[in-house]
């Protein structure tokens, strides 16, 4: 049995995907990566809206394993491989 996970915002630019084989290993952000790969798991509320879960400092809290969560991306313009292009009418 094979397991295959990709975890993409179509909308941006942050991806993950499952290279172990592991089951729920998508969301697995290895601590050597973060830095040079910045994309991070962010908790959302119990109340089906959607809203992300922020602490105390107003910053989102990453969720932890088997919880839902939204996908992060950091957007640099200045950096290619961090850029968004934003949306063009056609």
């Amino acid at each position: 049995k094979t397991i295959a996970e990709v975890y993409a915002s179509t909308e941006g630019n942050a991806n993950l995907a499952n290279t172990v084989g592991k089951q729920g290993a998508v969301g697995f952000i290895s601590p050597l990566l973060s830095r040079m790969y910045p994309v991070r798991l962010a908790k959302l509320a119990d109340d089906g809206n959607g809203d992300l879960v922020r602490g105390a400092n107003g910053l989102c809290e990453l969720c932890g394993p088997g919880e839902p969560g939204e996908l992060l991306g950091l957007v640099n313009q200045r950096d290619a491989s961090r850029n968004f292009a934003c949306y063009t009418d056609t």
